[in-house]
């Protein structure tokens, strides 16, 4: 925890660390300053308890089980992302985040998010999409290929066994993909998804 602590408090940007059950470990002052909350106020809270960030379209996108989170630490890829975050003053603001894993011989893994503050102005989705068209599968979250191929599959009826099966990968990394489709669609449930995805023309 050291080291990440020393890293943080050294860059200027705007940084916080997690660990895997997204409980901070790590504030630094330019977080302090922006955000208006001191580290000992930070300590040991869930990120999306105390920051509460949504995206451009005011869908909650901080949550329990967030996919940055697990994608850090299941060392997938996790690109730059627009977020609102709430400030001590309950003010919503624009930050550019990117996702940074840092890995410990003793196993105290830590994500480190990096912020950039933004104008707070009228949003646009980062594919460069007006606001005002109609939703689409880009700006509800940037399915990846194998997301929207299971999907796909889901929606012909297939079980998470099949899943698995078919696309010769394990129960568990079908669940996740999954969770991550519902989370990025915005739904509570399979069947949600699929009707979403039919109405939107994703699948």
């Amino acid at each position: 925890m050291k080291i990440a602590q020393e890293i943080i408090f050294k860059t200027s940007e705007i940084a916080y660390a997690v660990n895997r059950e997204g409980r901070i470990v790590a504030w630094n002052r330019a977080a302090e300053k922006v955000f208006g909350y001191p580290d000992t106020a930070t300590m040991g809270k869930k990120c999306w308890e105390l920051l509460c960030g949504e995206d451009s379209f005011g869908n909650r996108y901080c949550c329990e089980g967030c996919p940055v989170l697990n994608s850090a630490f299941d060392n997938r890829s996790v690109n730059c992302f627009r977020l609102k975050f709430k400030t001590a003053s309950l003010e919503m603001k624009n930050f550019a985040v990117s996702a940074l894993l840092l890995s410990s011989a003793t196993g105290n893994d830590i994500m480190v998010h990096l912020c950039r503050s933004e104008p707070n102005k009228e949003d646009k989705p980062l594919n460069g999409s007006a606001k005002t068209q109609a939703p689409s599968q880009n700006q509800r979250g940037n399915l990846t290929q194998r997301e929207h191929e299971i999907l796909i599959l889901l929606a012909e009826g297939n079980s998470t066994k099949e899943l698995s099966s078919a696309l010769r990968i394990s129960t568990h990394t079908v669940r996740n993909h999954v969770q991550n489709v519902l989370f990025k669609l915005q739904v509570s449930s399979r069947l949600k998804a699929i009707n979403l995805s039919r109405r939107l023309g994703i699948i």
